[in-house]
């Protein structure tokens, strides 16, 4: 029993840290796509028109910058990725508010 309570914490930490809003995984195209889903889904509908009018303004300031600097469009496509990779919607929104 004395083992099981020093366990406790952490498998309450473990179990906690799947918990909270949720981020973007752009570790695949569809792993992306599906974390785009689970974040809208999790979202007020007025947040979610926020956050589409942050990842298209993001999306054209990546795109953009990297289509000036002569990169392909699978650079393009890694450099959105990565520019959202592991935010959530509150992260994106402020992100493309600073740029």
């Amino acid at each position: 029993m004395i083992k099981f309570r020093k366990l406790a914490p952490l498998f309450l930490l473990v179990a906690l840290a799947g918990c909270g809003e949720p981020t973007i995984d752009s570790s695949s195209q569809e792993a992306m796509k599906s974390s785009m889903e689970e974040m809208m889904e999790s979202l007020p509908e007025e947040k979610q028109k926020e956050l589409q009018a942050s990842l298209a303004q993001l999306f054209l300031k990546v795109g953009f910058t990297a289509m000036r600097n002569g990169a392909s469009e699978e650079d393009i496509n890694a450099k959105i990725a990565e520019s959202i990779s592991g935010k959530t919607a509150d992260e994106i929104i402020a992100l493309s508010k600073q740029q």
